[in-house]
């Protein structure tokens, strides 16, 4: 079987498994290409929400050092690294991490870049590369994100391990979950985004990243736009005129 697994779960709802337990699901650079094809090719099918986790006890334990100590010709082009830290966020639909166990280094660059976070009771988070002489370069674009710099900076040049208390505390999670539950609680949460129309959910997941990276000025004026598109649409039109139908029907009784 391989290394990274697609299922479609229900309708709507996908998953990307990493299938690799007895290494904690560390990647290796094939792992890491056929993530990438993974995801984009999430941008054909008609899906609303998609879960990552990890095949048995850990999300993603990192790179594999041994191929850092033995370098393998990647089957990777050199801007792949790049591409896959903007397809999280171009990927359509929401993409949820269900974390369990020590979720280091790349493990908890994937988990950062997702929309949201589940993460277990025990899970703990951290940028060990300084360790091994590396640099967490790719892991500052999600976690500078969601951390303010000098926690971030913290983080990353003492690699030092982040409790899930703290990771909560922080904003690199939306929540705690007992660890069995972590899937269970992940599902639920793409079953509550998967109830709501396929288009509004891809414009507000693009509208509010590209937000982020406008002037006040400009964001107004495409937050215009967007809202005067997706008046238009019929989804819009018909979910309007049920709510208004349900409320005069509250009303009458």
């Amino acid at each position: 079987m391989s290394d990274i697994v697609f299922n479609q779960i229900e309708e709507g709802i996908g998953e990307i498994v990493f299938n690799r337990p007895a290494k904690r699901n560390a990647f290796t650079n094939a792992m890491f290409v056929e993530f990438y094809d993974t995801l984009r090719s999430l941008e054909v099918q008609a899906l609303k929400a998609v879960v990552i986790r990890g095949e048995g006890v850990n999300f993603c334990g990192g790179v594999d050092l041994n191929e850092v100590a033995n370098p393998v010709k990647s089957k990777a082009p050199p801007s792949m690294a790049v591409d896959l830290a903007a397809l999280y966020r171009n990927t359509r639909p929401v993409l949820i991490a269900a974390v369990n166990g020590p979720t280091l280094g790349l493990g908890a660059s994937i988990a950062m870049s997702c929309d949201m976070v589940v993460a277990g009771e025990t899970t703990q988070f951290g940028y060990p590369e300084v360790h091994h002489g590396l640099v967490a370069t790719f892991a500052l674009i999600g976690l500078s994100a969601v951390v303010p710099m000098r926690k971030a900076f913290e983080l990353v040049i003492t690699g030092r391990r982040i409790p899930v208390a703290e990771a909560l505390q922080l904003g690199m999670i939306n929540e705690i979950a007992p660890d069995a539950d972590v899937t269970a609680r992940a599902y639920a949460l793409a079953r509550e985004v998967a109830q709501y129309n396929e288009m509004a959910i891809h414009t507000t997941k693009r509208f509010f990243y590209e937000n982020q990276e406008m002037p006040y000025s400009v964001s107004a004026h495409a937050a215009d736009r967007v809202t005067r598109l997706m008046r238009q649409t019929n989804a819009a039109k018909k979910q309007a005129a049920a709510f208004l139908d349900a409320k005069a029907k509250e009303g009458a009784q």
